[in-house]
Protein backbone atom coordinates (compact mmCIF):
# COMPACT_ATOMS: atom_id res chain seq x y z
CA UNK A 1 0.00 0.00 0.00
CA UNK A 2 2.79 2.30 0.80
CA UNK A 3 4.59 1.43 -2.38
CA UNK A 4 1.49 2.55 -4.37
CA UNK A 5 1.36 5.90 -2.67
CA UNK A 6 4.60 6.30 -2.81
CA UNK A 7 4.60 5.61 -6.87
CA UNK A 8 1.38 8.07 -7.37
CA UNK A 9 2.99 11.09 -5.25
CA UNK A 10 6.37 10.53 -7.75
CA UNK A 11 3.77 10.86 -10.46
CA UNK A 12 2.02 14.01 -8.99
CA UNK A 13 5.72 15.20 -8.53
CA UNK A 14 6.85 14.39 -12.21
CA UNK A 15 3.53 16.04 -13.55
CA UNK A 16 3.64 19.33 -11.32
CA UNK A 17 7.31 19.72 -12.68
CA UNK A 18 6.74 19.27 -16.30
CA UNK A 19 3.66 21.39 -16.73
CA UNK A 20 5.59 24.39 -15.02
CA UNK A 21 8.76 24.26 -17.45
CA UNK A 22 8.29 26.36 -20.23
CA UNK A 23 8.99 25.44 -23.85
CA UNK A 24 12.02 26.90 -25.13
CA UNK A 25 10.91 30.33 -26.93
CA UNK A 26 11.43 29.98 -30.91
CA UNK A 27 14.39 32.32 -32.76
CA UNK A 28 13.58 35.05 -34.04
CA UNK A 29 13.30 35.12 -38.19
CA UNK A 30 15.99 36.97 -39.22
CA UNK A 31 14.90 39.91 -41.96
CA UNK A 32 16.70 42.18 -44.12
CA UNK A 33 16.07 46.03 -44.44
CA UNK A 34 17.04 48.23 -47.00
CA UNK A 35 17.28 51.70 -47.55
CA UNK A 36 15.81 52.96 -50.46
CA UNK A 37 16.18 52.20 -54.12
CA UNK A 38 19.32 51.00 -54.59
CA UNK A 39 21.31 52.86 -57.45
CA UNK A 40 24.80 52.68 -57.96
CA UNK A 41 27.32 54.79 -60.00
CA UNK A 42 29.39 52.64 -63.06
CA UNK A 43 32.46 50.54 -61.76
CA UNK A 44 31.16 50.32 -57.99
CA UNK A 45 31.68 47.05 -55.94
CA UNK A 46 29.62 44.73 -53.49
CA UNK A 47 30.93 46.93 -50.72
CA UNK A 48 28.69 49.82 -52.12
CA UNK A 49 25.43 48.16 -52.80
CA UNK A 50 25.62 46.64 -48.76
CA UNK A 51 25.76 49.93 -47.64
CA UNK A 52 22.07 49.79 -48.65
CA UNK A 53 20.95 46.49 -46.87
CA UNK A 54 21.46 45.31 -43.05
CA UNK A 55 20.22 42.48 -41.22
CA UNK A 56 18.63 42.23 -38.52
CA UNK A 57 20.44 40.41 -36.32
CA UNK A 58 23.57 42.45 -37.06
CA UNK A 59 24.99 39.29 -39.20
CA UNK A 60 26.93 40.38 -42.38
CA UNK A 61 25.63 40.28 -45.70
CA UNK A 62 26.66 38.97 -49.04
CA UNK A 63 25.42 39.89 -52.43
CA UNK A 64 26.33 38.35 -56.03
CA UNK A 65 24.39 38.29 -59.47
CA UNK A 66 25.60 42.38 -60.09
CA UNK A 67 27.95 43.41 -63.18
CA UNK A 68 28.75 46.73 -62.52
CA UNK A 69 30.13 47.34 -65.59
CA UNK A 70 27.10 47.02 -67.13
CA UNK A 71 24.20 49.79 -66.74
CA UNK A 72 20.73 48.97 -65.84
CA UNK A 73 18.10 47.44 -64.25
CA UNK A 74 19.73 43.84 -62.51
CA UNK A 75 18.97 41.57 -60.09
CA UNK A 76 21.13 40.86 -57.31
CA UNK A 77 20.72 38.16 -54.30
CA UNK A 78 21.54 38.77 -50.74
CA UNK A 79 22.28 36.48 -48.34
CA UNK A 80 22.96 36.24 -44.64
CA UNK A 81 22.64 32.33 -43.00
CA UNK A 82 19.25 31.41 -44.36
CA UNK A 83 18.10 34.02 -45.39
CA UNK A 84 18.20 34.70 -48.90
CA UNK A 85 16.52 37.45 -50.65
CA UNK A 86 16.22 39.21 -54.32
CA UNK A 87 16.66 42.97 -54.72
CA UNK A 88 16.33 45.30 -57.88
CA UNK A 89 19.94 47.27 -58.41
CA UNK A 90 20.35 49.79 -60.87
CA UNK A 91 23.83 50.84 -62.51
CA UNK A 92 23.84 54.23 -63.23
CA UNK A 93 24.70 54.76 -67.46
CA UNK A 94 26.17 58.64 -66.82
CA UNK A 95 29.56 57.41 -66.42
CA UNK A 96 29.87 57.34 -70.27
CA UNK A 97 28.66 60.98 -71.06
CA UNK A 98 31.50 62.84 -72.23
CA UNK A 99 33.14 64.62 -75.34
CA UNK A 100 33.96 61.75 -78.22
CA UNK A 101 35.30 61.91 -82.08
CA UNK A 102 32.69 60.17 -84.43
CA UNK A 103 33.71 58.55 -87.39
CA UNK A 104 30.79 56.97 -89.49
CA UNK A 105 31.90 54.10 -92.42
CA UNK A 106 29.66 53.39 -95.42
CA UNK A 107 28.78 49.79 -95.86
CA UNK A 108 31.83 49.48 -98.56
CA UNK A 109 34.16 50.26 -95.43
CA UNK A 110 34.94 54.05 -96.65
CA UNK A 111 34.63 56.86 -94.23
CA UNK A 112 32.29 59.83 -94.58
CA UNK A 113 33.88 62.00 -91.81
CA UNK A 114 37.39 62.46 -93.51
CA UNK A 115 39.12 65.20 -92.46
CA UNK A 116 39.40 67.30 -88.85
CA UNK A 117 36.58 68.67 -86.35
CA UNK A 118 34.28 65.60 -85.98
CA UNK A 119 33.82 66.00 -81.74
CA UNK A 120 30.31 65.60 -80.68
CA UNK A 121 29.30 65.28 -77.16
CA UNK A 122 27.32 62.43 -75.95
CA UNK A 123 25.00 63.43 -72.31
CA UNK A 124 23.12 62.08 -69.50
CA UNK A 125 19.57 61.10 -70.40
CA UNK A 126 16.77 61.99 -68.91
CA UNK A 127 16.64 58.34 -67.34
CA UNK A 128 19.59 56.91 -65.37
CA UNK A 129 19.86 54.20 -67.78
CA UNK A 130 19.77 56.46 -70.97
CA UNK A 131 22.12 58.39 -72.76
CA UNK A 132 21.92 61.11 -75.67
CA UNK A 133 24.03 60.94 -78.74
CA UNK A 134 23.87 64.83 -80.51
CA UNK A 135 23.13 65.06 -83.80
CA UNK A 136 24.76 68.04 -84.29
CA UNK A 137 28.69 68.43 -83.95
CA UNK A 138 30.61 70.60 -81.15
CA UNK A 139 31.23 73.34 -83.67
CA UNK A 140 27.58 73.50 -84.51
CA UNK A 141 28.09 73.09 -88.53
CA UNK A 142 27.23 69.68 -89.22
CA UNK A 143 24.36 67.74 -88.25
CA UNK A 144 24.24 64.07 -88.72
CA UNK A 145 21.22 62.82 -87.64
CA UNK A 146 19.35 65.08 -90.27
CA UNK A 147 15.79 64.74 -88.41
CA UNK A 148 16.23 64.40 -84.70
CA UNK A 149 18.11 66.15 -82.21
CA UNK A 150 19.72 63.27 -80.14
CA UNK A 151 19.47 59.45 -80.81
CA UNK A 152 19.22 57.86 -77.27
CA UNK A 153 20.37 54.42 -76.06
CA UNK A 154 19.00 52.88 -73.56
CA UNK A 155 20.80 49.94 -71.48
CA UNK A 156 19.33 46.88 -70.14
CA UNK A 157 21.38 45.52 -67.54
CA UNK A 158 23.34 42.45 -69.00
CA UNK A 159 20.65 42.23 -71.80
CA UNK A 160 21.82 44.29 -75.01
CA UNK A 161 21.19 47.75 -75.32
CA UNK A 162 18.85 49.56 -77.77
CA UNK A 163 18.53 53.04 -79.58
CA UNK A 164 14.45 53.43 -81.43
CA UNK A 165 14.34 53.50 -84.72
CA UNK A 166 15.02 57.05 -86.44
CA UNK A 167 13.06 57.44 -89.41
CA UNK A 168 14.87 60.44 -91.24
CA UNK A 169 18.02 61.86 -92.74
CA UNK A 170 21.50 60.90 -92.93
CA UNK A 171 23.90 63.77 -93.62
CA UNK A 172 26.19 61.87 -95.88
CA UNK A 173 23.08 60.31 -98.15
CA UNK A 174 21.79 61.33 -100.50
CA UNK A 175 19.66 59.32 -102.36
CA UNK A 176 17.14 58.20 -100.93
CA UNK A 177 17.03 61.36 -98.85
CA UNK A 178 15.29 59.43 -95.64
CA UNK A 179 14.92 56.07 -94.73
CA UNK A 180 13.89 53.88 -91.70
CA UNK A 181 16.92 53.30 -89.69
CA UNK A 182 17.22 50.35 -87.16
CA UNK A 183 19.93 49.95 -85.05
CA UNK A 184 22.11 47.19 -83.37
CA UNK A 185 25.41 45.75 -82.83
CA UNK A 186 26.08 48.56 -80.09
CA UNK A 187 28.75 48.15 -78.23
CA UNK A 188 30.31 49.84 -74.70
CA UNK A 189 32.64 49.54 -71.66
CA UNK A 190 36.48 50.63 -70.21
CA UNK A 191 38.79 51.83 -72.91
CA UNK A 192 42.17 51.85 -72.56
CA UNK A 193 42.24 54.42 -70.68
CA UNK A 194 39.90 53.37 -68.26
CA UNK A 195 37.10 55.31 -69.02
CA UNK A 196 33.31 53.99 -69.44
CA UNK A 197 32.64 54.90 -73.10
CA UNK A 198 30.40 53.99 -75.98
CA UNK A 199 32.48 52.16 -78.75
CA UNK A 200 29.55 52.39 -82.00
CA UNK A 201 26.82 50.59 -83.78
CA UNK A 202 25.69 49.67 -86.98
CA UNK A 203 22.31 50.99 -88.25
CA UNK A 204 20.44 49.65 -91.29
CA UNK A 205 18.72 51.86 -93.28
CA UNK A 206 14.59 50.82 -95.19
CA UNK A 207 13.55 52.53 -97.94
CA UNK A 208 10.70 51.00 -100.39
CA UNK A 209 11.94 51.39 -103.72
CA UNK A 210 15.68 50.98 -102.31
CA UNK A 211 17.65 47.97 -102.08
CA UNK A 212 18.99 47.99 -98.40
CA UNK A 213 21.81 49.56 -96.62
CA UNK A 214 23.52 49.99 -93.84
CA UNK A 215 26.27 52.37 -92.01
CA UNK A 216 28.42 51.47 -88.71
CA UNK A 217 29.31 54.41 -86.55
CA UNK A 218 32.29 54.44 -84.29
CA UNK A 219 32.87 56.42 -81.25
CA UNK A 220 36.54 57.49 -79.31
CA UNK A 221 36.22 58.98 -75.82
CA UNK A 222 38.38 62.10 -75.44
Amino acid sequence: MKKRIFAFAMLAFLFTFISCTKPEPEPEKVTLTFSGDIILDLGSTDADVLEFVTASDGSAVTVTGIDYDKPGEQTATFKTGDVTENKSVKINSAGMAGRYYISVFASNGSECTTGEGWVMKILEGDEYNQIKISSTIETGDQTIFTDTEYLIVTFNGKDEPTIENYEGGLMFMTTPASAEWTFSEITYGLNDKGKYALNGFRMDGYKAGYEDFYYTVEFEKK
